[in-house]
């Protein structure tokens, strides 16, 4: 249904189809996900409670490491062109395969999943383009993208992905009987080596149509990039 539903928009837009494919928008924006060896420092913010993350972007690395019992964790994304594999990193530093079954779990009881953080949502490869609509005054294309395997809470996912600098704007996830379950969303952008990206990062848990709780990552600006790097807030 949701394949014929698609089809139907698509034939009664026809200028957007032809402008440019949902197989493009999502190449754009895994791209765009990326950046050239920068670390960030941040926090995981849920309530009162406050959790110290290192984000680092090594081109088709990216790590993310969290301190807990005193001792440091940490997940690796490695990507390819049309995929990505995920890995837990150990306090020794050991690599593992990410366990399938903990990829929709919480991290340290923040309202931010493995899945979450890690974007892989951008890698799944059944995307549909469904319109194009304005997130907080910043024009973007809206996929639907759904999820291929089984792991993870998400069936499918809406992407907001920005029409010029291709950074994801929003999310909002559904499990498999249609309901919304998670909303993702950015608050504050910057530029970062001429690439936009969220330095602050909204994720709200909806249960019955409404939000039952959220949290926050917040990243700080990092060391040695261009001043245009200030944080511009979302109206």
């Amino acid at each position: 249904m949701l394949k014929l539903l698609t089809t139907v928009v698509l034939l009664l837009c026809p200028a957007l189809a032809d402008a440019i494919s949902a197989d493009q928008i999502m190449a754009n924006a895994r791209y765009a996900s990326t950046l050239n060896d920068i670390e960030f420092k941040g926090q995981l913010k849920h309530g009162r409670d406050r959790t110290d993350v290192t984000l680092k972007m090594l081109r088709n690395d990216i790590q993310l490491y969290y301190e807990k019992n005193n001792a440091t964790h940490g997940m690796r994304l490695v990507l390819q062109q049309d995929s990505c594999s995920l890995f837990a990193i150990s306090p020794t530093g050991q690599l593992t395969q990410f366990p399938e079954s903990q990829v929709g779990a919480s991290i340290e009881g923040t309202d931010f999943t493995y899945e979450d953080l890690s974007l892989r949502f951008l890698y799944w490869d059944q995307a549909h383009l469904l319109r194009e609509e304005s997130v907080k005054t910043q024009k973007c294309y809206v996929l639907r993208a759904e999820n291929p395997g089984k792991s993870g809470n998400y069936k499918y996912v809406d992407l907001w992905i920005h029409k010029d600098a291709f950074a994801l704007m929003k999310m909002q996830a559904y499990d498999a009987q249609g309901n919304h379950i998670k909303t993702m969303e950015a608050s504050d952008l910057m530029n970062v080596n001429d690439k936009i990206m969220m330095k602050k990062m909204k994720v709200m848990t909806i249960a019955g149509g409404k939000t039952s709780s959220y949290s926050y990552l917040i990243l700080q600006n990092p060391e040695g990039i261009k001043k245009s790097a200030r944080p511009r807030k979302l109206r």
